[in-house]
């Protein structure tokens, strides 16, 4: 968890042990975002430099290259592979680390990633990297088999037709370049032949295979036939006659949604490729607004707050036993789901939670703490644990004790000021946005007259109620909107702070120079 002073508090297993590294996690240097492997953590600091722990020989070990990563050239992005860590860093370079045949080696390419031409954006399967670079052009390594050797398409993604964005199934990549044409390589069975797709504008991918969805909003699929690469039962629904507009996947099986609010499914039939016995739900006479999954079962949130389950029914694909609470009475705002479990937020900021019960799926034991007296405001997973983020800034865990469901050895640290979590199955980040505006300060400097505070501030995260402290140096005189001016304030500086609460944290900013900020009192 990253808290609001910058600081980071872990536990659970797989990583939860950052004692080796607690003095660089106290917030001294202030943490802005976390990534992860299978096995470890990477975390960024404001001052661009890297921390790393958790399984040494998987990333959480980065002593090799810790003068890559100390902040003289400051890493912007971190990607992983399930064994290693790539850094890109403001010169456009790349550093690597951790599994070396997973990634962590990428010294036959390291001509390629030296910032020569730079590197714009990394992708991975789970044992393979992909750099795009500034000229459109694509650079490879890691486990050939999974992703890192591009050799045969070579010729493709040499930039002379750009790539602009990179997906990935566990095994195989797909590059999708600026003339809307497909380059894949990798795992055959995984995506790797791919179909020689034109036209298309994003895709989309299971464990094992690729959804591409093309401008006349019609989708083509291809990989293992089994999970998810054959959609020939449902082309009729993917021809484009109602558009696609997003595809969400299972491991093995597809969910389209289409502009007209209803859904199509394909692939696996037992983890969500069918959903026959609730397509009168899923027919868009109540718009599907957002589909969320789980290993084997999907879920969607409805336009009237309600929310449509289907899929393995201990992966969450059955919400009958909590049926009164997704029903939309009280509207679902969003979903959030672990390996085989959902949890729901409701607009009152309240949770409900239904599937594998040892997953997250049963939330009895913290149900007083999820009952929106104090409002949930987002929730963070593993992949087979909940963390909730409540408005008070404070953390309630349930799940799977080993992935986090048992916060009891941190508890101290989590009652308040989290401001965000990340875990080690994703790469979840907190961004604090600047607030923009100022603050003035009107009024006559003189004894006895009324001074009043104004602002102009926004903020993208949110502004909260403003209050105004009024100080003299160190001391306090007052807060609110306004101050009188005293005897004892002649001859002195004054200040006034503008302090808000942006989600749960808070944030102060002083009147600049020109408002005036600092007075000089004098007694007429």
């Amino acid at each position: 968890m990253i808290k609001a002073d910058g600081s980071v508090v872990t536990w659970g297993g797989s990583g939860g042990d950052s004692s080796a590294v607690a003095a660089q996690l106290d917030g001294t240097i202030d943490v802005t975002q976390i990534f992860s492997t299978n096995t470890a953590f990477a975390a960024l600091r404001t001052n661009g430099s890297v921390v790393t722990w958790g399984f040494g020989a998987f990333g959480g070990d980065s002593s090799a290259v810790a003068a890559q990563l100390d902040g003289t050239v400051d890493v912007t992005q971190i990607l992983s592979t399930y064994y290693a860590f790539a850094a890109l860093r403001a010169d456009g370079s790349v550093i690597t680390w951790g599994g070396g045949a997973e990634g962590g080696d990428s010294s036959a390419v390291a001509a390629q990633l030296n910032g020569t031409i730079d590197v714009t954006q990394i992708f991975s399967t789970n044992t393979a990297f992909a750099a795009l670079h500034t000229d459109g052009s694509v650079v490879t390594w890691g486990s050939g088999s999974g992703g890192g050797d591009s050799s045969t398409v070579a010729t493709l993604l040499n930039g002379t037709v750009d790539v602009t964005e990179i997906f990935s199934t566990s095994s195989a990549f797909a590059a999708l370049r600026s003339d809307g044409s497909v380059v894949t390589w990798g795992a055959s069975a995984f995506g790797g032949s791919g179909t020689g797709a034109v036209n298309v504008t994003q895709i989309f991918s299971t464990y094992y295979c690729f959804a591409a969805l093309r401008t006349d909003g019609s989708v083509v699929t291809w990989g293992d036939s089994r999970y998810g690469g054959d959609s020939s039962t449902v082309a009729a629904q993917l021809n484009g006659t109602v558009d696609v507009t997003q595809i969400v996947s299972t491991n093995t099986a597809f969910a389209a949604l289409r502009s007209d609010g209803s859904v199509v499914t394909w692939g696996s039939t037992a983890n969500g490729g069918d959903s026959s016995t609730v397509a009168s739900q899923l027919n868009g006479t109540i718009d599907v607004t957002q589909i969320v999954s789980t290993t084997d079962a999907f879920a969607a949130l409805r336009g009237d707050g309600s929310v449509v389950t289907w899929g393995s029914s201990s992966g969450g694909g059955d919400s009958s036993t909590v049926a009164i609470g997704l029903n939309g009475t009280v509207d679902v705002t969003q979903i959030f789901s672990t390996g085989f479990a959902f949890a729901a937020l409701r607009g009152d900021g309240s949770v409900v939670t239904w599937g594998d019960s040892t997953d997250g799926g049963n939330s009895s034991a913290v149900a007083a703490q999820l009952n929106g007296i104090i409002d949930v405001v987002s929730i963070y997973t593993t992949g087979g644990a909940f963390a909730a983020l409540r408005a008070d800034g404070s953390i309630v865990t349930w799940g799977n004790a080993s992935l986090g469901g048992n916060s009891g050895l941190v508890a101290g640290q989590l009652t308040s000021g989290v401001v965000s979590a990340a875990n080690i199955a994703t790469n979840d980040v907190y961004i604090n946005h600047a607030p923009t505006g100022t603050v003035s300060i009107a009024g006559t400097d003189t004894q006895g007259q009324t001074l009043t505070a104004n602002n102009t501030l926004t903020d993208a995260d949110g502004l909260g109620a403003i209050t105004y402290t009024w100080m003299s140096g160190a001391s306090v005189l007052g807060t609110g909107g306004s101050y009188v001016l005293q005897a004892g304030d002649v001859g002195h500086t004054l200040t006034v702070t503008a302090s808000y609460t942006e989600a749960v944290r808070i944030d102060q900013i002083p009147a600049p120079l020109n408002c005036p900020l600092f007075l000089t009192m004098l007694i007429i």
